[in-house]
């Protein structure tokens, strides 16, 4: 039987809120992730005003392969940026997602709608800028990428996009990437 990972039990999960989402980390072995799990993500969110979350499937930072299982909330601006050695890999669970990725100049090169009736996953090569951005109010999605962690070299923030500091200017910005899906 694959184990039961459970939001609220230590022995299955250690919980990480230093990241820029609260992060439960599993604790090794196999395990399937369920409808029962997502509940306890959006609970978990919930209770918290809306606060995004992850299920990392790997046991901390340092594991060599990451796996998330993240709940994002729409209107929540994160700014684009790009990973210099590493791809990454979006599959959608639930709800809909938003993906684009930009030249250097921060000139848009494509972007996709995630919604499961069409595209439902989204590659990102190396040095690509990108954003994901949520268009239903939740959505709950499978990200994957290389290990380790290192947070003063994996993510380098796009120059020309809004640094976060002015909303409205973050939220014109997402507006603007919205309407530029198909």
């Amino acid at each position: 039987m694959v184990p039961i990972v459970d939001l609220d039990d230590p022995k299955t999960v250690l919980f990480d809120g230093a990241g820029r989402s609260a992060a439960f980390f599993c604790k090794g072995g196999s395990l399937a992730v369920g409808n029962r799990l997502l509940g306890q993500l959006r609970e978990y969110a919930r209770a918290r005003g809306g606060a995004n979350v992850r299920l990392c499937l790997h046991e901390g930072p340092r594991a060599s392969f990451h796996e998330m299982i993240i709940l994002e909330h729409r209107g929540r601006y994160r700014r684009p940026h790009k990973h210099p050695s590493k791809h990454e890999s979006l599959h959608l669970v639930e709800g809909e997602l938003g993906v684009f990725v930009f030249g250097e100049d921060g000139g848009l090169a494509c972007g996709e709608r995630l919604d499961g009736r069409g595209s439902f996953l989204f590659w990102i090569e190396p040095d690509a800028y990108h954003s994901v951005v949520p268009l239903s109010e939740v959505v709950i999605y499978h990200e994957c990428k290389p290990g380790p962690f290192l947070r003063d070299s994996d993510n380098v923030s796009a120059p020309w996009a809004p640094d976060g500091s002015d909303p409205e200017a973050a939220q014109a910005y997402l507006e603007n990437l919205r309407t530029a899906l198909p």
